[in-house]
């Protein structure tokens, strides 16, 4: 039986909103990027649309959590199902079923928060730890009581979703089932919390945007012919541009890869991203040979 929770058009049309503003404005500037001379403005043009693509991410997360919400029942287990992930709760743990107005409280949830939905956790008097998922005010939600956590639920019809949960705890379970988060299949990876992953990556990235920085600043007052390697052969001022514009291509391209790799072995992805870090230093050998 899966059961969807009421829609927040507010919040979900909010939200589109939102992503086609920031797209918008990220197609503007790079209009202008295109349009504009290789200068500090260039380079403050690209930063801001750099900037902007965690808070795009951001934003397409959330709408894709708040669309995939929805819960499923049966006779062993209830099932949370948000953004990919999955929280599965045994029916043969679950205590007490109740209407969320008869904590006497509003409690706050700590989590996202946006035009009604409510995603994350909060603390209720005599229950404790709550985990949230849910499109509508506390007080018309369902709270789930397990011997070892709490969720607080939305579907469409409190009563009919209690009277559901009573009635196959009634008859039992046909299968065991443990309890169990099932994270995203690709957020869920280590690779999120790996300090050297990240700082691999980082320095990786942190190359790419001082080499722009600098080749932009310097791009005026270069020549219009460049020398570049061993070949002596005359390249336009242009070409300079190139340079990071490979380690860029380089570092998206192995960080993708990484992200593949680490599941099968994490030490690959350390190369990969090694190997990201390492045609930065020779993209920074060519443009120091080849702009000073």
């Amino acid at each position: 039986m899966t059961i969807s929770p009421p829609r927040a058009w507010p919040a979900i049309l909010s939200l589109i909103a939102l992503l086609l503003l920031v797209l918008g404005v990220d197609v503007v500037l790079l209009v202008a990027l295109v349009r504009s001379p290789v200068d500090a403005r260039s380079l403050i043009i690209g930063l801001v649309v750099a900037a902007s693509l965690p808070l795009l991410a951001a934003l397409g997360y959330w709408l894709w959590g708040i669309l995939t919400l929805r819960y499923s029942l049966d006779r062993n287990a209830l099932v949370v199902y948000w953004a990919g992930s999955q929280h599965i709760i045994p029916l043969p743990s679950v205590i007490a079923t109740a209407p969320a107005r008869e904590a006497g409280v509003t409690p706050r949830v700590e989590g996202l928060r946006w035009l009604g939905y409510q995603i994350g956790q909060c603390d209720l008097p005599g229950i404790g730890k709550t985990l949230v998922f849910a499109s509508r005010p506390f007080a018309e939600q369902v709270i789930v009581k397990t011997t070892t956590d709490a969720y607080a639920l939305s579907p469409g019809d409190p009563d009919a979703f209690i009277d559901e949960m009573g009635a196959r705890l009634r008859l039992g379970p046909t299968d065991y089932v443990a309890a169990e988060m099932r994270p995203n299949p690709w957020l869920g990876l280590g690779l999120w919390r790996d300090r050297l992953a990240y700082t691999l990556a980082g320095i990786a990235a942190l190359s790419v945007i001082i080499l722009f920085a600098w080749v932009s600043l310097r791009y005026a007052g270069l020549p219009e012919s460049l020398f570049f390697g061993v070949s002596g052969l005359p390249l336009p001022r242009v070409s300079a541009l190139f340079l990071p514009t490979i380690g860029l291509i380089t570092l998206l391209g192995n960080a993708a890869f990484a992200v593949w790799v680490y599941r099968r072995q994490p030490a690959a992805a350390y190369l990969v991203l090694g190997g990201a870090l390492a045609v930065q230093v020779v993209v920074w050998i060519a443009a120091l040979r080849g702009l000073v």
